[in-house]
């Protein structure tokens, strides 16, 4: 497959976790009412779905580098599929919470060999490069897919978000099998072996260079997803903002990570990864202080924290590509698990800051604002107390 369909095919590969986690939002209410449970039943479901996804990328990760990228693939695509038609013809709770999980295991393969293939098959800058397009889309789906899900619950109903994504999933398989070579030959692979796995994980985990790499990812992203949580109570019912505006709102973050990600493939390949991370930290760290400063007590109200988030978020895709690039290239022989237990991190900060957000919930934005502020802090923390007294040491 040709790099300009390949990269495009990769990046849909990517959003099929984070669509399958914020598509199905907009519907909880009629979910819950279909099964006759409560609310606060279907949101557990959520949380399911990240326990199976980081579970699933644990293994997958090192199953990739053992038998090869395209048969894992293609192993967990068949089993999200199988899931996602599952949950169309399920008819109760308790099929509906088994088969989320089984979605996410299914889902954590293509996550996990996204990443892998790339490595194989670019470095260094030119990986950052071809990765940013990637996590562009990894960041855009949580964003966009409340949208599509709400729009197929106005014309269908909530099931029908499972047929798309049974419909999406079956075209990745056909291309998947058809279109993709493997990428990691018999001789670079791997014995599996649970032992050398959980060896491994501690090895990357005692690499301080790496450490700080996943963590100042995890937190970053994290902020997004306390965004996510929060900003539908936020715009809507605390601003008063009707749905399409809050939906004109969301756009705004999607075009200045589209603009963010773009700057970034011209100039890695210029400056190195490195050196754009590092400034791209900075400037994330930078945008969380004015963050909090500018809306703690919103002076300047809604205009003020639609931009400041904005900022932030825009930065996202550019401090993830590059991220990756450098825990890939610390690991180049197993990244597969190294990929896995990167993106692991990702989604459990996410999950723990979604969690955190609800924790503080007192009718006001402060939340959300003070959970984001953080997040960038943490982020920034990170990067320069691990990776890079790692770097001087080294």
């Amino acid at each position: 497959m040709k790099t300009y369909f390949l990269i495009p095919f990769l990046a849909l590969l990517s959003a099929l976790t984070p669509l399958a986690v914020d598509m199905y939002l907009p519907a909880m209410p009629s979910i819950a009412g279909d099964f006759n449970v409560s609310i606060e039943i279907i949101q557990t479901t959520l949380s399911t779905y990240l326990l199976g996804f980081a579970i699933g990328q644990l293994f997958y990760g090192p199953l990739a580098d053992s038998y090869g990228r395209k048969p894992v693939l293609i192993c967990g695509l068949v089993t999200y599929l199988i899931a996602s038609i599952g949950i169309v013809y399920g008819d109760s709770i308790e099929q509906f919470k088994w088969l989320r999980l089984l979605q996410a295991i299914g889902g954590g393969a293509a996550s996990v060999v996204v990443s892998s293939l790339l490595r194989d098959l670019f470095s260094g800058s030119m990986f950052s490069k071809m990765m940013s397009y990637v996590v562009l889309s990894m960041t855009l789906a949580p964003l966009v897919a409340p949208l599509i899900g709400a729009q197929l619950l106005v014309w269908f109903s909530w099931p029908s978000i499972f047929v798309a994504l049974a419909i999406l999933t079956s075209i990745c398989l056909l291309v998947s099998y058809i279109g993709i070579k493997e990428t990691l030959p018999k001789e670079r692979r791997v014995a599996f072996n649970l032992p050398q796995v959980f060896r491994n994980y501690g090895l990357i985990l005692r690499n301080r260079k790496v450490l700080g790499l996943m963590l100042c990812g995890g937190f970053n992203v994290s902020g997004m997803f306390a965004f996510l949580t929060a900003s539908p109570f936020v715009y809507i019912e605390y601003f008063g903002i009707d749905a399409q505006d809050y939906g004109y709102l969301f756009a705004c973050n999607i075009l200045g990570m589209m603009v963010v990600t773009w700057m970034n493939a011209k100039i890695v390949m210029r400056f190195g990864y490195q050196q754009i991370l590092r400034a791209g930290i900075i400037i994330s760290a930078v945008v969380s202080v004015l963050f909090w400063l500018l809306n703690m007590n919103l002076t300047f109200g809604l205009a003020g924290l639609v931009v400041s988030t904005v900022a932030y978020i825009s930065l996202i895709s550019l401090i993830g590509s590059n991220v990756m690039t450098g825990v890939l290239a610390e690991f180049p022989h197993i990244s597969g698990t190294a990929s896995a237990l990167s993106a692991t991190i990702r989604f459990g900060f996410g999950a723990i800051s979604g969690l955190v957000i609800s924790i503080l919930h007192d009718g006001t934005p402060l939340p959300m604002i003070m959970v984001i502020s953080g997040c960038g802090i943490l982020s920034f923390l990170s990067y320069f107390i691990l990776t890079e007294r790692a770097n001087k040491d080294s």
